[in-house]
């Protein structure tokens, strides 16, 4: 039910904006919404629209109202949405661009004018829209209809869990079974070091600031350095983070990380702080199924670059103070 949900109705963008509206607009009137939370509803509208592409939205809507209006029971399906379905599933489409150019949560410029505009009538015109109420009504269903007995599901499944996974092992004792992981702490450990990924090339364990000044060249846009960076390099304005000449940046070691280790930090044998973990190398993505030493590494940021920004790209430098730093 949760899955469908988000899946299958909040899969339409258009109705996640709404539905952030509806977190403000619910059980007020126009004498208590304050000019504040007017702007904060200009500013979900903005941050929206910045990556909104309609046209795929409207095929969403099409897609996704015409299966929830085939598989919702009459009990659980919105009043709003029954009001929409064609007679045929063929006109759904055309039911979309009709929503869609009918509902003012589809015009940015229109919905950014009318919150802006200081009327009294902005709240009935927010709640009256079609999207608003299909929003409101299907949100409603799945408070009252469906979230208690799902809840109430959910509570029970852990101790279930427990009762099914000792059966299993009475059934099969000689099977291995792995502990769930989850919100628990995992550590890793392994060496820093290079790898051979293909015949007669080698990657070393660690890369400088040199190469960040030779990829800026490439005109590729993901390889795009900020200026000031650029000019600390030409000008060897490193400071104390200085090593042979440049700045270390990241490096590879053969820790085995997974998904989710995404600034997780690394420790030496001493406990200092070295590093934070960011990705895999791409030939080592297999590691989640099978670990192999000669191939799998993890990358992580230097900690003496992540310094190097701090104190000479940021002119942030008090907040060393904060630190105790080894060196």
């Amino acid at each position: 039910a949760a899955s469908l949900s988000r899946e299958a109705f909040y899969a339409v963008e258009l109705l996640q904006l709404v539905r952030q509206f509806g977190g403000v607009l619910n059980n007020v009137d126009n004498s208590n919404l304050s000019e504040e939370q007017y702007s904060r509803l200009i500013g979900y509208t903005r941050n929206f629209y910045k990556n909104y592409h309609r046209p795929i939205d409207v095929e969403i809507f099409t897609t996704m109202m015409s299966q929830l209006s085939e598989i919702l029971p009459p009990e659980l399906t919105p009043l709003a949405l029954e009001e929409l379905k064609p007679e045929s599933s063929d006109d759904w489409y055309a039911i979309a661009l009709g929503v869609y150019s009918q509902s003012v949560f589809a015009d940015s410029t229109a919905l950014i004018s009318m919150l802006a505009d200081g009327t009294s009538s902005r709240i009935n015109v927010l709640q009256n829209d079609i999207l608003y109420r299909l929003n409101h009504q299907f949100d409603s269903i799945y408070r009252t209809s469906v979230y208690p007995g799902l809840s109430d599901i959910n509570s029970k499944l852990d101790l279930l869990y427990r009762t099914y996974v000792k059966g299993l092992m009475q059934m099969n004792p000689n099977a291995v079974y792995y502990p769930d992981a989850n919100f628990t702490l995992r550590v890793t450990y392994g060496k820093i070091e290079g790898y051979f990924p293909s015949d007669a090339k080698e990657y070393m364990h660690q890369a400088t600031l040199d190469g960040i000044a030779e990829k800026s060249r490439l005109d590729v846009y993901d390889y795009t350095v900020p200026q000031r960076l650029l000019d600390l390099y030409e000008t060897k304005d490193y400071g104390k983070w200085e090593v042979n000449g440049t700045i270390p940046v990241t490096f590879l070691a053969s820790n085995h990380t997974s998904g989710g280790n995404s600034g997780s930090p690394v420790i030496n044998a001493e406990g200092h702080l070295v590093g934070v973990n960011f990705d895999r190398v791409w030939e080592g993505t297999m590691s989640d199924i099978m670990f192999d030493p000669d191939m799998c590494r993890n990358i992580s940021i230097d900690i003496r670059y992540a310094l190097f920004i701090i104190d000479k790209y940021a002119s942030a430098g008090h907040l060393l103070e904060e630190m105790t730093l080894i060196e």
